[in-house]
């Protein structure tokens, strides 16, 4: 059986017992219009010839005047949503406008995954150097040496966010920092059925399983990148469980077991592990009363008329992001 024939049958099981949340949610459409591309830098133009890609995705960049030496931001987007229309809906493209760094977007096909899912569930594709992960580290990688880049972020939402969990447990060396918004730690589920037992009811294994697991990949690492956790209490897609306990992982990675630091908001509550020089290494925000999808602030609703995944809140998780990563 051809591969892609083998992942058609797989994502049809795969979308047809989706519990009714999920499918609910995933099925209604993305704004049906293009961003509008500026001439010349910030435009947002295909990348190719970035090597070796057995996952078939595609790319995209955005550039600032100055590449050179810039800040490489990595953005990966949720299921049924495609990548330039999310960096324009979050605010990414702007904020990366704004902080003169590359903006890079990963984005699924629908061969691969009919949900345009990035394949977080599939073994091969989250294994180090095979499938979707291979495609996106080489993506990372050719655009980091072709522009000299100074540091790599990463941020996803829901598949997206379980897309770069794997990346930064995979490649920690490359990134300084990551985001995980409504997403699910690596590695919760290896399979279809697992995947779905992991997004209803939260992860399957215990916060030290997971630990171990990235741990054997990387016996003799203590640093480890820096990472923010997002969800919304209310989230009825990916179990808000999975959040607490990927905030827990990283914690225990960095070797700092319980949050040194909370803050307490009508609205939202905030974690904090900080290491003996006061830094933030890991940060958990759990957003009140809050559903699936990435929160925003009224402005940008304003701006531009907020669709499913994209949720009217008291913080905006880019800006709070970028300010979490130093950007």
């Amino acid at each position: 059986m051809n591969k892609v024939c083998h992942r058609q049958i797989l994502n049809f099981l795969f979308i047809c017992t989706l519990y009714v949340a999920v499918c609910t949610f995933w099925a209604k459409p993305a704004l049906a219009f293009d961003l509008p591309s500026a001439p010349g830098h910030n435009a947002i133009s295909t990348l190719e010839n970035f090597g070796d890609n057995p996952g078939e995705l595609n790319a995209y960049i955005q550039l600032p005047e100055q590449p050179k030496g810039a800040k490489l931001v990595v953005l990966l987007h949720g299921c049924v949503q495609e990548a330039k229309i999310f960096a324009g809906d979050s605010g990414m493209d702007k904020l990366a406008r704004e902080k003169s760094a590359i903006l890079l977007l990963p984005e699924q096909q629908k061969t691969n995954n009919v949900a345009n899912c990035f394949n977080w569930f599939s073994q091969n594709d989250i294994s180090k150097h095979s499938g979707e992960m291979l495609s996106l580290f080489n993506m990372i990688t050719y655009s980091q040496k072709k522009y000299q880049v100074s540091e790599v972020f990463i941020a996803g939402l829901s598949a997206g966010g379980a897309m770069a969990a794997a990346l930064l447990a995979n490649y920690p060396d490359l990134f300084s920092a990551g985001a995980i918004i409504g997403g699910l730690p690596y590695p919760c589920a290896s399979n279809l059925i697992k995947a779905i037992a992991c997004m209803k009811s939260g992860p399957g294994k215990s916060t030290q399983e997971f630990i171990e697991i990235v741990l054997q990949q990387h016996p003799n690492r203590s640093k480890w990148p820096r990472l923010t956790v997002w969800s919304g209490t209310k989230d009825t897609v990916v179990n808000p469980k999975n959040a607490t306990v990927m905030a827990q992982q990283w914690a225990g990675l960095n070797g700092i077991p319980l949050a040194n630091n909370t803050i307490k908001h009508d609205e939202y509550l905030i974690r904090e592990w900080r290491n003996d020089k006061n830094e933030i290494l890991v940060k958990q925000v759990e957003m009140l009363n809050l559903k699936h999808g990435l929160p925003v602030t009224s402005e940008k609703t304003k701006a531009t008329p907020p669709t499913e995944y994209i949720l009217t809140a008291p913080l905006s998780a880019v800006n709070e992001i970028a300010k979490f990563w130093q950007l």
